[in-house]
């Protein structure tokens, strides 16, 4: 977490702003894929189709998710920074 902190505390305005941000993004994504590829098992074959619709709605729901989240001015990578601002809304 460390290292993460020491790129958020580096430049001002905008600009770092928007490294800080795609910063959290890459640390989030990267920690995501690590811990997906690690602990996910492989689908038996005959299991695949109804496995395939599942993850296909939850990307769905997914989505949605990100697209309000973005539409409310209530982003993940605020309340990450600013842990205190908001305790009672759920993710």
């Amino acid at each position: 977490m460390g290292s993460v902190v020491l790129v958020f505390q580096g430049g001002g305005g905008a600009g770092g702003e928007i490294e800080r941000d795609v910063a959290l993004l890459l640390e989030t994504l990267g920690q995501f894929v690590l811990y997906w590829l690690t602990r996910t098992d492989p689908i038996p074959e005959g299991e695949r189709e109804i496995a395939h619709a599942l993850g296909q709605r939850r990307f769905d729901y997914f989505i949605q998710q990100v697209a309000r989240r973005s539409v409310s001015g209530n982003s993940l990578s605020d309340r990450i920074l600013d842990p205190e601002a908001e305790h009672q809304s759920t993710l």
